[in-house]
């Protein structure tokens, strides 16, 4: 798999292989989700889950002003409340 401004994935099945390709940038950008940019400065583009709380690392190590692809991948799987919790943590942003 790989996910930039075009998208790639190869399904690899009793030695038979599949591939399939889309843009992909725009939905790592920011469209039409809450707290979503490009990755810049201050973009979140970590988010670690562990027993002392969620971590944030964002571009240059400024603070958080929006959420990139990266973090994307990183947070989604492990909060279903998403937009609410992007909204809440990830100050001054506009849903």
């Amino acid at each position: 798999m790989d996910i930039g401004t075009n998208g790639e994935i190869v399904l690899s099945v009793d030695g038979r292989l599949t591939a399939t390709s889309t843009a992909a940038g725009p939905a790592f950008e920011g469209m039409n989700i809450a707290g979503g940019m490009r990755a810049s400065r201050g973009a979140v583009e970590l988010v670690a889950l562990g027993e002392h709380g969620i971590r944030l690392e964002t571009i240059a190590g400024t603070p958080a002003v929006g959420i990139c692809g990266s973090g994307l991948l990183d947070y989604q799987p492990a909060r279903p409340d998403s937009a609410r919790w992007c909204r809440h943590h990830v100050g001054g942003l506009q849903s």
